[in-house]
């Protein structure tokens, strides 16, 4: 495999840079800290190098053939969407069966195989209102797909402004919310998994500087992050500060070893950004009654975090991607950073979970609360007295 290296001052600098100059279809091989040249680099300044090799295009198929070929019955006519629709579920039937059958399937047919059912949902979806007093909510809210299609079915089509008291009923019947895990009693197991970049490392800090300062319970914290450049220096930093056990575990093997060993009141789990592969800690996370393997019988919450500025197609592809760590609940995060947080609604609906915490800042543990319809409904439709939830 052919390979070049990129270097830059962040990770996402130096991948910035190899998409710029290969394109986006590029692997990422080997990350690595190096000495950054000239005087800073004697001073101790690092650089972040990776190494990529080009990922081949897959050949796109031709206009006609076997694949959706209801969708050209003729030239220049206008599709079937109707027909397109169904041809390409049961294609998506036929390529699932030949990847079950097949060992060994390469990742990227299982993803290529998400990306066209998500293809095929999007068509599914009915047109979202682009003028009237409805299309300037959900441009104002940033809603789109399902959660804006649900919006204005809850809110109707008859050309009329809804009030603000309705428009807030109607965005409260899309979102549900739980409590805080904190407030579980007895022994618990918090778990946090999402993207990366989202606030894992952070949240989890705050969750554990809350228990201890806040509840007075004892902390177990436990990184699967050992991927990321400078994860587990950030997250060793947290635990000597709040002054608490820190395990690092590799792989799903040494999460269930470190889960069954903890023997303090919380065991919390700050994973890679990545999806479950197999053995991997993410994986172990959904494996029915993980939390109870040890003598301590624990409460188990997975919170899936998504950014406050998540879009539509982007809930639903993380919802997919992130099922088999059973999420029980969501944790909405960097509610600063956004003036439309719409994925505190887009996540909700695209993974039917109740939102259990609000992240709104970098400060530990301040910047968290326990989620609320009230405090939601007031990021979506800013009041003039909204204020930061405490």
């Amino acid at each position: 495999m052919m390979t070049q290296t990129f270097r830059a001052r962040t990770l996402a600098d130096a991948q910035q840079a190899a998409y710029d100059a290969l394109g986006v279809e590029v692997e990422v091989v080997t990350t690595r800290c190096v000495p950054r040249p000239g005087l800073r680099g004697l001073l101790g300044a690092k650089d972040v190098e990776i190494a990529v090799a080009p990922v081949p295009p897959s050949s796109a198929p031709p206009r006609r053939g076997p694949f959706a070929a209801a969708a050209y019955a003729s030239e220049g006519s206008t599709p079937d969407v109707t027909a397109l629709r169904a041809e390409l579920r049961h294609e998506l039937r036929s390529i699932q069966s030949m990847v079950l059958r097949t060992s060994g399937a390469a990742p990227s047919v299982e993803s290529d195989i998400a990306a066209l059912r998500a293809a095929v949902e999007r068509l599914s979806e009915p047109d979202q209102p682009r003028s009237g007093p409805l299309g300037r909510i959900l441009r104002q809210t940033g809603l789109e797909g399902k959660a804006a299609a649900a919006l204005a079915q809850k809110l109707g089509k008859n050309g009329r402004a809804p009030s603000p008291e309705a428009l807030r009923d109607a965005l409260a019947d899309l979102i549900q919310v739980t409590q805080s895990p904190l407030l579980e009693s007895g022994p618990a197991l918090i778990a946090l998994v999402g993207p990366t970049g989202v606030g894992k490392t952070t949240t989890a800090a705050k969750l554990a500087a809350r228990a201890i300062q806040d509840l007075n319970r004892s902390v177990t914290l436990i990184s699967c992050d050992t991927i990321r450049v400078g994860a587990m220096q950030q997250i060793e930093r947290f635990a000597d500060l709040l002054e608490v056990r820190l395990v690092a575990a590799r792989s799903g093997a040494d999460l269930a070893r470190a889960i069954v060993a903890a023997d303090t009141d919380l065991v919390i789990v700050d994973t890679a950004g990545r999806g479950p592969r197999a053995d991997s800690p993410e994986r172990t996370l959904g494996a029915p009654g993980m939390e109870n393997r040890g003598k301590t019988l624990r409460s188990r919450c997975v919170l899936l975090c998504l950014p406050a500025a998540l879009r539509a197609a982007d809930a639903a592809h993380f919802a997919k991607v992130f099922a088999a760590t059973r999420p029980t609940a969501l944790a909405i995060t960097k509610l600063d950073e956004t003036r439309t947080p719409a994925g505190l609604v887009h996540g909700a609906v695209a993974t039917g979970l109740p939102v259990s915490l609000l992240g709104f800042g970098q400060r530990v543990p301040e910047d968290i609360a326990p989620a609320t319809r009230g405090a939601i409904l007031d990021y979506l439709l800013p009041r003039a007295a909204a204020r930061r939830p405490t």
